[in-house]
């Protein structure tokens, strides 16, 4: 009797599994990702084009990044020289 019921939950368990799976390759209510792309207006994309020629100029005039500080330099050895020793 007790090995029925372990089997129908098993089965029950393997069925609910699967159907999960299958469930997933679906798509979701709502949401169309095969949905045409939006068209933009010869102005929209001139204004889009004119951002990011202004973003491009801004990032121009933007310094490098300064190597950073380490007040600890000199404190340790240098480990480009390739020797390792151990202490």
């Amino acid at each position: 009797m007790t090995k029925r019921i372990v089997l129908f939950f098993a089965i029950a368990a393997l069925a609910a599994l699967f159907s999960q799976t299958a469930s997933a390759q679906f798509g979701t209510p709502g949401i169309d990702l095969n949905a045409p792309t939006r068209t933009y207006t010869p102005e929209e994309k001139e204004r889009m084009q004119e951002i990011d020629k202004n973003y491009k100029d801004t990032m121009k005039k933007v310094p490098d990044k300064q190597k950073a500080y380490d007040p600890w330099a000199g404190a340790r050895q240098d480990s480009s020289n390739g020797s390792t020793t151990k202490r």
